[in-house]
């Protein structure tokens, strides 16, 4: 993902949440504010993630497939919660010990990109971060009375 596309989704994200804000003022509270929370907040964490893990000139599949998944993971995952009922049951169902809702978040949201993510990371490790010839370039460019 280029660092453009990665500012691009920051900016995106940012003006999605500022319209869902905005939309608090508008009487009936319209469902369209909490849709545009739910996508900026996802463009907004991958904008973010991306821009981190650029690299000029070095481009991952891997990584972009998982920024992808954890995006769509993060919109499920809001998404069920805003769709399903809001009113849970004394009796209803559970999903490994939590209320759908509540579940649709912790695992979609919070545990999906915590195990995706760092794995992809480890697995394009060698290939994505400093690579010896960046280390010689910061060594070379250090100050000489540093030493």
């Amino acid at each position: 993902m280029s660092r453009t596309l990665s500012l691009s989704l920051c900016a995106l994200g940012t003006a999605l949440i500022s319209v869902a804000y905005l939309s608090a003022f508008i009487p009936g509270r319209p469902m369209w504010g909490a849709w545009s929370m739910i996508f900026g907040l996802a463009s907004l964490c991958v904008g973010c993630l991306a821009l981190g893990a650029y690299r000029a000139g070095r481009r991952s599949a891997l990584l972009t497939w998982s920024l992808v998944v954890s995006a769509a993971a993060i919109v499920t995952g809001f998404g069920l919660a805003l769709a399903l009922t809001p009113a849970e049951a004394p009796g209803a169902r559970l999903v490994l010990g939590f209320p759908v809702r509540t579940a649709a978040v912790l695992y979609l949201v919070g545990v999906v990109p915590l195990v995706l993510l760092p794995m992809v990371y480890a697995l394009t490790f060698d290939r994505l971060t400093l690579t010896d010839e960046d280390i010689a370039r910061v060594r070379a460019a250090r100050r000489p009375d540093a030493r």
